[in-house]
């Protein structure tokens, strides 16, 4: 069952992260940044769709979500000191994310790390780490990161304001939808069958949505 109060906490250390991820933008457009790319492994990977659709249409730089392997042994000459690679990881110690790391650092890109785990080989390796909140890359953290670079890079508001303030009234929000609809969701989960085929469909900016729940039904 969902957690409300695990909800509340999770909430309240996700605004504490906020400012700084505005202050990591502003060094981002200082850095004349004209490329981008996200990583990671698993969920991490998965999650970074959530923002990729977001920021390709309101951005005019190319932006790019791929392994991390691939991006190291295909794209390393497309990658330098204008480039911005984001990576995640929830423990700071996956293998093939620091592999990649080491790598990039030698071509002078600007890399943020969402990091959940202090003091790991990770943040030694990122030049701006976001302290995620309970898991890899949290889409709440990793939304306000893309909508803060599209309104400072391109000019797009895209409702910055507007999102914060819903995320400060969010506990209410969820906590009352939540109640609302847990009824209905778990008759609905007593319809599905493990052995039917299972499809999700979306479009546009849901399709990264749509990637993360389906990533999360996989794994459990």
């Amino acid at each position: 069952m969902f957690n409300l109060k695990g909800f509340d906490d999770e909430l309240v250390q996700i605004l504490d992260e906020h400012k700084n991820i505005e202050n990591i933008v502003d060094n981002v457009v200082e850095r004349k940044i004209n490329r981008i790319y996200m990583t990671g492994c698993g969920g991490a990977y998965t999650k970074m769709y959530s923002a990729y659709n977001y920021m390709k249409k309101h951005l005019s730089i190319p932006v790019y979500v791929e392994d991390p392997s691939e991006l190291c042994n295909c794209l390393l000459d497309t990658i330098d000191k204008h480039t911005l690679v984001i990576v995640g990881s929830k423990t700071g110690v996956t293998t093939e994310v620091i592999d990649a790391c080491k790598i990039i650092r030698n071509k002078n890109a600007l890399i943020v790390g969402f990091i959940g785990v202090d003091s790991t080989p990770l943040e030694e390796l990122v030049d701006y780490r976001i302290h995620t909140v309970c898991t890899d890359v949290h889409i709440l953290q990793l939304s306000l990161l893309a909508i803060d670079l599209c309104r400072k890079l391109e000019g797009y508001d895209g409702g910055y304001d507007s999102f914060l303030k819903i995320l400060y009234n969010a506990n209410d929000i969820v906590k009352e939808k939540c109640v609302e609809l847990l009824p209905s969701v778990k008759e609905y989960a007593k319809k599905i069958n493990d052995n039917d085929f299972i499809m999700g469909v979306a479009s546009s900016n849901l399709i990264g949505e749509m990637r993360c729940t389906t990533n999360y039904v996989l794994e459990e």
